[in-house]
């Protein structure tokens, strides 16, 4: 879990620095040092929900991706176990691939999301190029589990081209962010 290195005060601080205009419009110091301070502990009360939320959103992707990696490890000793001896063809150890692989990617899928919310509390705001990846492991995940002898060709279709648009789109942002930090 990632603590934040600096204060709520100089939190608020910077994003008062960001939000506000470049010229106050009358007023006079009283009402706009009122105003700050009124600001001040509305912006207190959001980032103190902001961060509580987000600590309890990441608590959780913590507990579910554990629980979720020691039921994989239980279920993959257990069919190793009842399924190795029964597998006599390539299809059925093509299906038992498919699905260990599948477990795996909800797994994967779970530490993304969690990546997701350890920059969003450590940046606060969402990184789009991270949220790509977790849709393209999610369309991964559902890809692998098709079964293409008796999947219509429209859906075949329709999947490959969420999977050309998702990974186009994520090609693109990572060739935007590179373009802007390194004019």
């Amino acid at each position: 879990m990632t603590i934040p290195e600096i204060t709520v005060e100089e939190h608020i601080a910077q994003k008062q620095d960001r939000d506000e205009p470049a010229s106050s419009n009358g007023g006079g110091p009283s009402k706009t040092k009122a105003r700050t301070n009124a600001m001040s502990l509305v912006g207190k009360a959001i980032l103190g929900f902001e961060l509580s939320t987000a600590v309890a959103l990441q608590l959780l992707a913590v507990v579910l991706i554990f629980v979720s990696t020691a039921v994989l490890f239980m279920l993959a000793i257990g069919g190793l176990r009842t399924q190795v001896g029964k597998i006599d063809t390539v299809s059925g150890l093509l299906s038992l691939v498919q699905r260990s692989i599948a477990g795996i990617l909800v797994v994967v899928l779970g530490l993304e999301i969690l990546e997701t919310l350890k920059a969003f509390f450590r940046d606060h705001e969402v990184r789009l190029e991270v949220i790509l990846v977790v849709a393209i492991i999610a369309v991964s995940r559902h890809l692998v589990q098709v079964d293409f002898e008796h999947t219509a060709p429209g859906q075949l279709i329709g999947l490959s081209c969420v999977v050309v648009a998702l990974t186009l789109g994520y090609f693109l942002v990572k060739k935007a962010l590179s373009t802007f930090r390194n004019p």
